[in-house]
Parts: C-alpha cells; sequence; structure tokens
C-alpha cells in the first residue's frame, strides 16, 4: 500500500489495507515522498500513519524516497522476496 509520508491516511486508504489484510494478503505500507519533509517530522508521521491504519510493531512501515534513495534499496529486497 502507498500512502503519502506528508498526509494523515485517508479513508480510501484505511479501506484498502483493511481489505489487504482480510484477504490475508500481508502487507507492507510505504510511505513515499519521504524527501520532503525532515527527520524530525518523519518520525512523527510515522507514527500518525501506524496508528491510523492500525499497524502492529510487526508491520512493515517503510519511509521511501527516489529522489534521494532512501529506502529504496530495502523496497526492492522486499518486493524480490515478496515474489521471490
Amino acid at each position: 500500500l502507498l500512502v503519502d509520508i506528508r498526509h494523515e491516511p485517508s479513508l480510501q486508504d484505511k479501506q484498502m489495507y483493511e481489505w489487504i489484510t482480510y484477504y490475508g494478503l500481508g502487507g507492507l505500507v510505504v510511505a513515499t515522498k519521504a524527501d520532503k519533509i525532515s527527520r524530525n517530522v518523519l518520525a512523527k508521521n510515522l507514527k500518525v500513519i501506524r496508528t491510523a491504519l492500525g499497524l502492529t510493531a510487526a508491520d512493515a512501515l517503510l519511509p521511501v524516497s527516489v529522489l534521494n534513495r532512501t529506502g529504496v534499496e530495502e523496497l526492492l529486497e522486499k518486493i524480490g522476496a515478496a515474489v521471490g
């Protein structure tokens, strides 16, 4: 599930995550545009996303920025493992 790290997940984001988990598909939440906010705001916004979607500590939430490559390698590894 892709969410914008700058905003609280929308109702549609929440519904999609519920659908993903309902069908037992597992889930990786990718918080995009991580380069648009400071490190202090990053931690706060990740907590907001985790709370809004009802993620547990075991659920994967990965901040990613294509511009500065933050989290890109880890994302590719997780995708590779999922299709692997």
